[in-house]
C-alpha cells in the first residue's frame, strides 16, 4: 500500500511478519461455471460414520441450546419455529428437505409452543436418516427420497440444501405440488446478479453448488409470493472472485401461496 512507504522500517517489517503469520483465508469455492458438468465435480469417498456422528452432534447441540428457561438457536434456525408460532391451532405437517438428523425439529418443537402439533418429516441421505433413526426418542419420519406427489404438507422447509440439486426447478415444482401454504428456504446462496455454479471444496472433492439469481427462484415458484428476504452476514472469504460473482453470504426466503 502507498501509505506504508511513510512508515518506519521497523513497523513495515512488523506488518510483513503479521501478514506472513496470518494470511488471508482460502475461499471454500472455486470458479464461475454455467453448469454442474462444467465445474468438473469430483466426489471424495464419503465418510458415512463421520457424517452420522456430525448429524447426531447437531441434534445434541440443538437440545443443549433449547434446554433452558430462555431457549436460543443459531441463526437462522429460529425462522421455522417463528413461522409455526403464527399458524392456526391444529396439526402441522412439515417437510424438511436436507434436514440431517432432525435438528430443526428440536428448534421447531422447543422454540415454539407447538411441539405436540408437529408431524415432522425429513428427507436426506442415508447416513443422516440413520443418525436420526438411532435417536429413538426423536418423533420424526425420515425419507431417503421426497414423499409421493399425493402427500400434503403445510410447510416445506429447505435449509442449506437446494443449491446442491442440479435440477432445482423440478425440485421446487415438487415442493409446490405438495400444496403447502409456506415454502421456507434458508441458508442458500442467492444474489440479485446472474446465476452461476461454483465448486465447493471444503466438504470433500469438488461439489457443484448453485449461486441462484433471486429472480430465477421467484420464477420457479409461480403459485407463490415472496414475502420475506434477508441475507446473513458474510460467511465466506471471497477475495479471489470478481465483484459480480462475489457472494459470501447466505439468504433466507419465505414464500406464501397465492389465493389461499
Amino acid at each position: 500500500m502507498f501509505i506504508t512507504r511513510f512508515l518506519p522500517p521497523s513497523i513495515r517489517r512488523g506488518l510483513r511478519a503479521f501478514r506472513a503469520a496470518f494470511p488471508e483465508p482460502i475461499p471454500p469455492f472455486e470458479g464461475v461455471f454455467a453448469s454442474f458438468a462444467e465445474s468438473k465435480p469430483t466426489l471424495a469417498e464419503f465418510d458415512k460414520e463421520w457424517w452420522k456422528s456430525r448429524c447426531k452432534k447437531a441434534v445434541e447441540d440443538a437440545r443443549a441450546l433449547t434446554a433452558t428457561a430462555f431457549p436460543s438457536s443459531a441463526p437462522p434456525h429460529w425462522l421455522l419455529p417463528f413461522l409455526i408460532g403464527t399458524m392456526p391451532k391444529g396439526k402441522i405437517r412439515i417437510l424438511d428437505f436436507g434436514g440431517g438428523g432432525g435438528l430443526d425439529y428440536i428448534y421447531a418443537s422447543k422454540l415454539s409452543s407447538r411441539g405436540d402439533d408437529l408431524d415432522y418429516h425429513v428427507v436426506d441421505v442415508p447416513a443422516a436418516c440413520e443418525a436420526g433413526r438411532e435417536l429413538a426418542d426423536l418423533p420424526v419420519t425420515f425419507h431417503l427420497d421426497p414423499p409421493p406427489d399425493d402427500q400434503h404438507f403445510d410447510v416445506v422447509y429447505a435449509s442449506n440444501s437446494i443449491q446442491y440439486v442440479e435440477d432445482y426447478r423440478a425440485l421446487l415444482a415438487k415442493f409446490s405440488g405438495y400444496g403447502p401454504k409456506y415454502i421456507l428456504i434458508c441458508k442458500t446462496s442467492i444474489h440479485s446478479g446472474s446465476q452461476f455454479v461454483r465448486a465447493q471444496t471444503n466438504i470433500g472433492g469438488r461439489t457443484p453448488a448453485w449461486v441462484f439469481s433471486l429472480s430465477n427462484i421467484d420464477a420457479a415458484l409461480p403459485d407463490y409470493e415472496r414475502e420475506f428476504c434477508a441475507k446473513s452476514d458474510d460467511l465466506y472469504p471471497m477475495h479471489t472472485y470478481p465483484d459480480e460473482s462475489r457472494v459470501p453470504w447466505m439468504t433466507n426466503l419465505l414464500y406464501v401461496r397465492r389465493h389461499e
